[in-house]
């Protein structure tokens, strides 16, 4: 199952330079595709997931540029002092 922990462990990964951002965005298809089986994703991995896809399609199309796609995805962590892990997706997922 996927899960909001193994997301942000991937973005976090990617973030400090051990994931290329092939191997991130091949690992996000995947799951991406995993998670339309309601059993294999919760709501907020599921969201998280549509998050992500929509900022590789920014930066695909050229409407945003590498530097920006890497804040936007420091973004989606929590500030390293909180010791918990993605509150900032389930924050950001309630206010949707």
């Amino acid at each position: 199952m996927i899960g909001v922990l193994e997301i942000c462990g991937h973005i976090d990964r990617y973030l400090r330079g051990e994931e290329s951002i092939k191997e991130l965005r091949d690992w996000q298809v995947g799951a991406d595709l995993e998670s339309e089986i309601p059993e294999k994703a919760d709501s907020h991995a599921r969201i998280l997931l549509a998050v992500l896809e929509a900022h590789f399609a920014e930066l695909g199309d050229g409407v945003i540029d590498r530097l920006t796609f890497d804040i936007l995805l420091s973004r989606l962590l929590p500030g390293k002092s909180t010791g918990t892990v993605c509150n900032g997706v389930v924050e950001y997922c309630v206010q949707l």
